[in-house]
């Protein structure tokens, strides 16, 4: 029905954007983790969308990346996940700690998500194992772990991971990854 909104950022709250796009202005659902993707306000943009028609309300919802929208997608066919509880999912985990929390059917971390239960988390876990593709391998999971003992933010520990990734290669060692990461947290 629709896939893709392209236009100038009017306004972005947490939790809400508003984008133009030929004279019209469109209220967008969003996590947090969009939010944080986003540009500054007058800059152009696109954003992948999602309509939802429940009880005759229509909501946008709107993700920065195709991984976030496919795993928002997977998570609304699931049942008793409404596209409520799927957004809340990417206001407390990445796609990226949500794909390994499913892979490593770590349930408790997908149970700290507002309006998810444990009983819940079992089924997502259950539904989407072998479902979807996992970004992250176990050496990278390993370092984020220790990172977040070390008390550094997910989304920043995300970044710097990535960061490392992108500019040393995927041969890391858990060590090396961690010492990589800590010099760009600093």
């Amino acid at each position: 029905m629709n896939s893709h909104i392209n236009g100038i950022i009017y306004d972005k709250l947490p939790g809400m954007l508003t984008i133009e796009n030929n004279g019209m202005g469109f209220s967008i659902h969003i996590s947090m983790n969009t939010f944080n993707d986003l540009p500054d306000i007058e800059n152009e943009m696109l954003i992948y969308t999602h309509i939802s028609i429940k009880n005759e309300e229509i909501k946008i919802f709107g993700f920065s990346t195709l991984k976030e929208k496919s795993l928002f997608n997977q998570l609304i066919q699931i049942p008793k996940i409404g596209p409520k509880t799927a957004i809340s999912v990417f206001n407390t985990l990445t796609p990226e700690q949500f794909e390994e929390a499913v892979y490593s059917t770590n349930t408790k971390r997908i149970s700290t998500v507002k309006g998810i239960s444990q009983k819940t988390a079992d089924r997502i876990v259950l539904e989407l194992s072998g479902k979807i593709e996992f970004a992250k391998t176990s050496v990278t999971s390993d370092a984020y772990d220790a990172l977040i003992v070390l008390g550094f933010k997910p989304r920043n520990i995300e970044k710097a991971i990535n960061l490392v990734s992108k500019e040393k290669g995927d041969n890391l060692s858990t060590e090396e990854i961690i010492r990589e990461a800590l010099m760009r947290l600093r």
